[in-house]
C-alpha cells in the first residue's frame, strides 16, 4: 500500500519524465494509515480547475474538502458537484491556514500562479500548479526558490509530458529510428469563439458576485469588467495568450520527448491580430522559429483554422507525426542507389565506367546478413 505523502512524490515525479517541471525533494513519508487520502484544495475553480479536481477525485486516491474562487458562482458549482460540505471562499489565505489540507491545485489566472504557489509551500503544502508555470521569468525563479527552500512538492500542469502517447514517442526518439533529427514543426489550430477564449459571461456576473479587487490581485487597478474576468487570457495583465495557452504545450511535449532540459538561444517570432479585435492585447496567428544548438523548431498557432495539433519529427532515416491522439512513424529508404538523373546526359562509355565502380563499392548484402525493410508504426492510447 503506498502512503498519501508517498502518493504525492510518485504522481510528481511520475509526470516528470525529463522535462521542465520541477519536484522538490520531498519529506519522508509521514506515518499515516495506507487508507488515508490526499486531502486537497482548488484555488481557482474555471474549466482547467474543474478538470484538474475532478481528475484528481476519480483516481479515489485524493478528496476535495476546500475550494476557492473569486466568482460565487463557481463556488455555488462546487458544492453541487462535491456536496454541501466542502468548505468554499473567497479569500485563498483562509484554505492555507487549514491543517487537514494536505496539497493544492491552482487553477487561476496566469498573474495569480507565483503568489499562490509559493504562500502554498510556505504553508507546508504541495502544490500542483496549472500551466503555465509563472506570469513572468522573475515569478519563475521565485518559484523555484521556495520549492528548495520548503522542500515541498511542485508540478506543473502541462498535460503532454504525462502522456503514454509522449512516452511513445520519446521511446522512438531515443531509440535513434529517426536518425538525425533537426528539424521539427509544430501547430495547433482552432476555429471557434471558445478557442479564442471568447467565453460566455454568465448573466449573474457583477460587482456583488465577483471580487473584482482579489481577482486584479498584482496587476494594474481598473474599474470593473466582467469580460477581463472570464475571458482573462486575452490580456497581458493575467495572461500570456497564446503563448501561455497553446506554445506551452507544444514546446513542453518537444522538450520532453526529445529530452531538451534547456532553453533555446534565440527566436525568431511573427504574427499578427487579424480577426479577433474585441479589445484583446494578443495575436490570434503567431509563428515562433526556435534555434537550439542542434535543433530548430517552429512553432505556429492560428486561432482562425480548425487544423487542430500537430507535431513534426524529421530526421533522416524516419519522420514522427503526432496528429491530435495519433503517433505515426514512418522509415526513411536510405538504401544506396546509383545516381541516375544527373548522369543520364554522359557518354554511353562514362556511364557504365561510373554504374561498374558504384557497383564494386556497394557490394549486394549476402542473403543471410538481409534484413526485412522497416515497418510504418501507428499508436493511439486506448479510451
Amino acid at each position: 500500500m503506498t502512503s498519501r505523502r508517498e502518493f504525492l512524490t510518485t504522481a510528481a515525479a511520475g509526470a516528470g519524465i525529463g522535462v521542465p517541471l520541477l519536484a522538490g525533494a520531498a519529506k519522508p513519508p509521514a506515518k499515516t494509515s495506507a487508507n488515508d487520502k490526499v486531502q486537497i484544495a482548488l484555488i481557482g475553480c474555471g474549466g482547467m480547475g474543474q478538470g484538474d479536481a475532478h481528475s484528481s477525485t476519480a483516481t479515489g486516491l485524493t478528496k476535495l474538502v476546500a475550494a476557492c474562487d473569486c466568482y460565487d458562482g463557481r463556488l455555488t458549482h462546487m458544492k453541487e458537484v462535491y456536496g454541501p460540505q466542502i468548505f468554499t471562499t473567497r479569500n485563498y489565505e483562509e484554505i492555507l491556514a487549514r491543517k487537514d489540507i494536505d496539497a493544492i491545485i491552482i487553477g487561476t489566472p496566469d498573474h495569480w500562479h507565483s503568489r499562490i504557489s509559493i504562500a502554498a509551500m510556505n504553508a507546508g503544502k504541495d502544490v500542483y500548479c496549472e500551466k503555465p508555470m509563472s506570469h513572468t521569468v522573475a515569478d519563475g525563479f521565485a518559484m523555484v526558490d521556495a520549492v528548495q527552500a520548503g522542500r515541498r512538492i511542485f508540478q506543473a500542469g502541462s498535460q503532454r509530458v504525462s502522456s503514454i502517447l509522449y512516452a511513445k514517442a520519446r521511446e522512438i526518439f531515443a531509440s535513434g529510428r529517426l536518425g538525425e533529427v533537426h528539424s521539427i514543426d509544430a501547430q495547433w489550430n482552432r476555429n471557434s469563439p471558445g478557442g479564442a477564449w471568447v467565453y460566455p459571461i454568465p448573466p449573474d456576473a457583477c460587482e456583488q458576485t465577483i471580487d473584482w479587487n482579489t481577482f486584479l490581485g498584482p496587476a494594474p487597478k481598473r474599474p470593473f469588467d466582467p469580460v477581463r474576468f472570464f475571458r482573462w487570457r486575452c490580456f497581458s495583465d493575467y495572461g500570456e495568450g497564446l503563448a501561455g495557452d497553446l506554445f506551452v504545450h507544444l514546446i513542453s511535449g518537444i522538450q520532453c520527448i526529445t529530452s531538451t532540459n534547456t532553453v533555446a538561444e534565440r527566436a525568431i517570432s511573427t504574427g499578427g491580430l487579424f480577426h479577433f479585435k474585441d479589445g484583446r492585447d494578443f495575436p490570434d496567428l503567431l509563428q515562433t522559429t526556435y534555434d537550439y544548438p542542434n535543433l530548430r523548431v517552429t512553432i505556429r498557432c492560428n486561432l482562425m483554422n480548425d487544423g487542430g495539433e500537430f507535431i513534426g519529427f524529421y530526421g533522416n532515416k524516419g519522420t514522427m507525426i503526432i496528429k491530435d491522439s495519433t503517433l505515426s512513424f514512418k522509415p526513411q529508404d536510405t538504401r544506396p542507389e546509383p545516381e541516375t538523373y544527373s548522369t543520364v546526359g554522359w557518354p554511353k562509355t562514362e556511364r557504365e565506367a561510373y554504374l561498374a565502380k558504384w557497383e564494386a563499392d556497394h557490394p549486394r548484402t549476402p542473403p543471410l546478413d538481409f534484413k526485412m525493410d522497416e515497418d510504418s508504426e501507428t499508436f493511439a492510447p486506448p479510451p
